[in-house]
């Protein structure tokens, strides 16, 4: 198989567990804490898995622990959301981190977004906006 074709396998592979996972969420009579817990400890081994298997060295530094704290943080809260109200409602919250990053990175460090910036902020605000439309379905969006 070519190089590509298994990244591409991979990509579709990983978007299709990722979105499950909110699902099973729901099924495991566990508490937000766990679920995050053992979401990170899982993904933590795999990519450990990956570095082995493909040689690659861990760089222990400040950022690294900030990324990996931040990335645990982010586990936890996602699954918290999920299952203290609905899967749809915590994706909704997720997926408003690029309005958050804009206005963080105006106000915290003054920076001028770009028109992309900007541009992912309304698409997803769009987004975001269908979500609280009455009777979404695929026949009343066309």
């Amino acid at each position: 198989m070519k190089k590509e074709n298994l990244a591409m396998l991979e990509m579709l592979l990983c978007a299709a567990l990722w979105s499950i996972a909110g699902v099973f969420m729901k099924y495991l009579p566990w508490n937000g804490f766990a679920l995050g817990g053992l979401r990170s400890l899982i993904a933590g081994l795999t990519i450990g898995l990956y570095m082995v298997l493909t040689k690659k060295r861990f760089v222990f530094c400040r950022r690294t622990l900030i990324a990996g704290l931040l990335t645990g943080s982010v586990y936890i809260c996602f699954s918290l959301a999920n299952k203290l109200t609905t899967a749809a409602s915590a994706i909704v919250l997720q997926f408003t981190a690029p309005i958050f990053i804009v206005l963080l990175s105006i106000f915290l460090f003054h920076k001028k977004p770009r028109r992309a910036d900007v541009a992912a902020v309304l698409v997803t605000l769009f987004g975001i906006a269908l979500f609280f439309f009455d009777q979404l379905t695929p026949g009343n969006l066309i």
